[in-house]
């Protein structure tokens, strides 16, 4: 159950990381990150995400903002399970949960 936890965890923190880079690449070039090789590898990174967040939002939700949803939705994601990891590690015990 720690290591399912754990690995929730982890692929949220970096998909997490990755989207904050992208948007903050947006904001350095202007708008116009399209020939940056660094971002073509944070999309790539979390392009798998922001299809699914884009396939489940309702029609009313821009394209332009899925990045957001996907962001929103992983920091949810991300919070469950470092609670989870604390519930069960409270009810495992501190040995247990190293």
């Amino acid at each position: 159950m720690l290591t399912s936890l754990l690995i929730v965890k982890l692929v949220c923190e970096i998909a997490l990381c990755s989207l904050l880079g992208r948007g903050a690449l947006v904001l350095l070039t202007a708008g116009q990150p399209q020939g940056n090789p660094v971002y073509g590898l944070f999309r790539t990174l979390t392009q798998p995400f922001v299809a699914v967040v884009g396939w489940c939002t309702p029609r009313f939700v821009l394209p332009r903002h899925h990045a957001l949803a996907t962001f929103l939705l992983l920091s949810v994601v991300w919070l469950a399970a470092t609670l989870g990891k604390i519930q069960w590690c409270l009810q495992a015990g501190m040995v247990a949960c190293r």
